[in-house]
């Protein structure tokens, strides 16, 4: 497929899912995995048209899927509209796949944009698996991290005052 510049005005319509099994999930890892869904939106806009600004205007949230629309942004002013879509797939026993899709229209937005603002995605979206308990533990010691050290200072104190206490000492001879 031809690259297509800004100066040739040639439509392109890219739409494109990701997907990785994932067993545990936290609202914390939910800006990380946004921002690269948005950088492979950035990434393919910069390879079919060599553009790629964009910001978020739009932002749609239920229990089991994230929608959000972008306008071009920089040099892809008037150039660019994407919406992006972030959920997980599987029963609601048990989620098993964290998916990200999005769909780009650059540079003439007048034949694709509505279709991109319209866009949806179809699927068994299900809410997030709860986060497993390692992860809590993690998430808690950075969330309460004086706690943490506290804890964590108390357990070393204890632990090497027991070693002390019951060291083998040498004998008298």
């Amino acid at each position: 497929m031809p690259t297509a510049g800004v100066a040739g005005g040639e439509a392109r319509l890219v739409a494109a899912c990701f997907g990785r099994e994932t067993a545990t999930w936290t609202p914390e890892a939910e800006p990380i995995v946004l921002e690269r869904l948005d950088a492979m939106v950035s990434s393919t806009a910069v390879r079919v048209a060599r553009i790629g600004g964009h910001r978020v205007v739009a932002w749609e949230r239920d229990p089991s899927l994230i929608s959000r629309l972008h306008e071009g942004a920089g040099d892809a002013e008037h150039l660019l509209v994407a919406r992006t879509f972030l959920g997980f797939v599987g029963d609601d026993a048990r989620p098993t796949r964290l998916v990200g899709c999005f769909a780009l229209c650059v540079p003439d937005l007048e034949s694709c944009a509505k279709s991109v603002e319209r866009a949806t995605v179809t699927g068994a979206f299900v809410p997030p698996p709860p986060p497993t308990v390692p992860v809590q533990a993690a998430l808690s010691l950075v969330h309460h991290s004086f706690f943490a050290f506290t804890l964590a200072l108390v357990l070393s104190l204890l632990l090497g005052g027991t070693l002390v206490a019951t060291r083998r000492r040498p004998r008298a001879k």
